[in-house]
């Protein structure tokens, strides 16, 4: 890769890296299957911590080096970065253009707070140290990422686990190519994802909400943890009213102190249940209006543009769903599969009608998983469906809108412990990586060229709608909606038939033991 950073690339090596980036990620999955099998069932062990730390610290260096050697995903940097960071008007786009906002005012902020500093003190936007501190939130955010990866697995396997996680998302490529060689900004969703899940679980429901609302001004693919989130604590909400008012009445008519077997337990409950009732509404109330606050300063200086709540409402919520533009750009989806990549979506308001059917049915089936089998990690397993379902199904994704599931399929499997999860990230993570791979080939992306620099003779492009970069985005695409069709099963088996499907842990495995894992459904 560093053969290639002075110019153009020449398209052979530009091959060569893609072919060794999909070697890489079937050898990063294939040793991370190997090790969960073997240290899944083993006790704590001396020296974990530093472990962690060293994967951490030298995940953090690899990003370095790749986002030095590669400038990024040249239109995103050019037209969403650095135009978004020198015209305030840019942030809404303009009359040429979809009127959506470029960078959310958390993903601006994040940016500006490492790049600024350098472009002030006179440095160009063409200079590679510049460029590796505008992709700096993205390459902490994989950090992030791989510490809760590291928590979830140590809470609900074992340290091992935690750390044979973590390291997956370290040195798994494609995370590797998000974040450090494209600049993606959706990478800052994968541990807000992570983080709001996570303290759902683990009825942490204040965090949780002020996390999921963060997700809403970080990046437009925020909106898709709404549904599931709003469903599940209006659930959790009613069922507190529910019962608290049940206890008043068993307290009124009853002896409780004496009737009660745990009257600890029943006053405990009641306790949660009153909180639930208040904090829920107002912390949801309260999350709103901090991200509206932490919105205006992006706002005020957009020329005709308000900065009332309704105008951050329609800016966030609507205009992000009701104006794309595209039924995909380069996403894996149901669209490609018959040709629609990069074709304009013909009627706007069916985007909205198409959100809202999205909306209400998860919301539906989050309620019928929730009662059940009243399970959160059930419910979070659900939740990634749900997810995976919307950047499978709706318009307006691009390549990497799918990133912040990655993160959701292993906090999953790591949840339930069934396997079938880690299997549909594994086929989710091959595909994309052969997917941003060709992008990059057909584009001629692997190098530090700005997209000013590359000359009139330019004949690239990043949209894979033309000849065999079509037909292969069509393959891709056919896969990936299979891979959903298999993560159907996979998620209503667990909910409806209560059956997981496990890794055979054992000491010593072999190769064809792993493959044998990886390949059949045996408990």
């Amino acid at each position: 890769m560093f053969l290639s950073v002075t110019g153009i690339s020449n398209a052979a090596l530009d091959i060569l890296i893609g072919v060794l980036l999909t070697l890489l990620t079937v050898a990063v999955l294939f040793i991370s299957v190997y090790f969960i099998i073997k240290y899944a069932g083993k006790e704590k062990g001396a020296n974990v911590l530093k472990l962690l730390v060293v994967v951490l610290v030298i995940g953090f260096l690899v990003r370095i080096l790749l986002s030095i050697a590669v400038l990024g995903h040249k239109i995103d940097f050019r037209y969403v970065i650095q135009n978004t960071l020198e015209d305030p008007d840019y942030r809404v786009g303009d009359a040429t253009e979809p009127p959506s906002l470029r960078l959310y005012p958390f993903t601006y902020y994040a940016i500006s707070m490492f790049a600024s500093p350098l472009l002030n003190a006179g440095l160009s936007y063409d200079n590679v140290i510049v460029n590796m501190f505008i992709k700096m939130p993205f390459m902490i955010a994989d950090i992030v990422t791989a510490f809760l990866m590291y928590r979830a697995g140590k809470r609900f396997v074992n340290e091992y686990v935690g750390v044979i996680l973590a390291s997956l998302v370290c040195f798994c490529p494609i995370f590797l190519f998000a974040s450090s060689l494209w600049g993606s900004i959706v990478c800052l969703l994968i541990p807000i994802f992570l983080g709001a899940f996570l303290c759902l679980v683990e009825k942490k429901y204040i965090p949780a909400i002020l996390i999921a609302d963060l997700a809403l001004i970080t990046a437009k693919e925020g909106m898709i943890i709404l549904p599931v989130m709003f469903a599940y604590f209006l659930i959790v909400w009613i069922k507190s009213v529910y019962d608290y008012a049940k206890g008043n009445k068993a307290s009124t008519t009853k002896n409780v102190k004496s009737t009660t077997s745990n009257y600890n337990t029943f006053v405990k409950k009641q306790k949660e249940s009153l909180l639930n009732i208040v904090l829920i509404p107002l912390t949801a109330v309260l999350g709103q209006v901090l991200i509206y606050l932490i919105a205006l300063p992006y706002l005020e200086p957009i020329k005709n543009l308000g900065s009332t709540y309704a105008d951050f409402v329609e800016l966030f919520f609507i205009m992000p769903i009701r104006d794309s533009w595209y039924f995909g750009e380069n996403a894996l989806n149901i669209y490609a599969v018959f040709g629609f990549n990069t074709e304009r979506v013909v009627s706007k308001m069916n985007q909205m009608l198409i959100a809202v059917i999205f909306a209400v049915f998860i919301a539906i089936i989050t309620g019928i998983v929730y009662f059940i089998k009243k399970n959160r990690a059930v419910v979070l397993a659900f939740g990634t469906y749900a997810i995976f379902t919307v950047c499978t199904y709706f318009v307006g994704f691009t390549a990497l809108s799918i990133i912040p599931v990655l993160g959701m399929l292993l906090l999953s499997f790591v949840t339930t412990k069934d396997k079938r999860f880690f299997r549909s990230f594994c086929v989710t993570v091959i595909l994309l990586i052969i997917l941003v791979s060709i992008i990059y080939v057909k584009a001629g992306y692997y190098n530090t060229l700005h997209l000013s620099q590359l000359g009139s003779d330019y004949t690239g492009g990043t949209w894979l709608n033309v000849g065999s970069f079509k037909v292969v985005m069509i393959i891709l695409s056919v896969l990936q909606v299979l891979n959903h069709i298999y993560l159907t099963f996979t998620t209503f088996d667990i909910t409806i038939n209560n059956r997981v499907r496990k890794f055979t842990l054992d000491e010593a495995p072999t190769f064809k033991k792993v493959m044998k894992e990886v390949f059949t459904n045996r408990k």
